[in-house]
């Protein structure tokens, strides 16, 4: 996770983001490709970014 952190909208103010610098965690545990999601429309009033935390 810590990788995406620079085109997050929540980089630098994320709960995610400071428990990971707080336990020292840098390293990847899972080495495969990531994987990416299509975003679905679900109307004008809800957001939805499948590929953010």
């Amino acid at each position: 996770h810590p990788h995406d952190c620079p085109v997050c909208e929540e980089g630098g103010e994320c709960h995610l983001q400071d428990m990971t610098v707080m336990v020292g965690h840098r390293d990847r545990r899972y080495r495969g490709n990531k994987v990416t999601f299509r975003n679905q429309y679900l109307g004008p009033l809800i957001s939805h970014e499948m590929n953010r935390c």
